[in-house]
């Protein structure tokens, strides 16, 4: 028979096990382990200035336009203050993140190359690295899952774009949020050969 001191370890036992499992159904992105992420790869992540997934690295391109400068301050300050369409579980909400990266780009968007980074700095500081770290590993691993972006009347996006569209995007733009975060993108340039060397 047990004794009391038994049967109260399986019960503590039993309730952390139904904890875990309420946790990973309720974020699923919770149960991501290390060696999931260190198993992704970022072989389509090396172009970041191409026609599709632009991820540039600063905000030099917009010029020095009075009217382009306005124009990408309104815009990023529509990014900063967006609520994430009032999405409170972090999962889904790193998720919308990254599909407005995606969805700026199908629609190529006037400030499309710009948009990936503002979001990720938005993300980076709002976001615990830990938890931001298993969120975007979950979307590399599972775009299939959750809902994606495809219009938002609050950023004037209102036609939006097919829904399968955004979501092929999605992947890609989650391994290269992961890849900054992770030190390993964008990709370090070769540096010059140097003089050959004399016989």
């Amino acid at each position: 028979m047990f004794s009391l001191k038994n049967t109260i370890t399986v019960l503590v036992a039993v309730s952390a096990l139904v904890a875990v499992r309420i946790r990973a159904e309720d974020e699923p992105y919770k149960t991501v382990t290390q060696k999931q992420i260190d198993a992704i790869t970022y072989d389509d992540c090396d172009d970041d200035d191409g026609v599709t997934f632009p991820f540039f690295a600063n905000f030099e391109r917009v010029g020095d336009s009075d009217d382009r400068k306005k124009s990408f301050a309104e815009w990023k300050e529509k990014l900063e203050k967006w609520d994430c369409n009032g999405e409170e579980k972090l999962g889904q909400k790193v998720r919308n993140f990254i599909s407005v990266m995606a969805l700026v780009d199908v629609l190529q968007m006037e400030f499309e190359g710009e948009t990936p980074k503002i979001l990720f700095d938005r993300m980076k500081k709002e976001i615990k690295k830990e938890e931001l770290l298993k969120a975007v590993a979950y979307v590399a691993l599972k775009p299939e899952q959750g809902t994606v972006v495809d219009k938002c009347k609050d950023l004037d996006i209102e036609d939006g774009a097919a829904e399968d569209r955004v979501r092929d995007r999605v992947g890609v733009y989650a391994k290269k949020v992961l890849g900054r975060l992770l030190g390993k993108l964008p990709p370090k340039e070769e540096p010059p050969p140097g003089p050959p060397e004399k016989k």
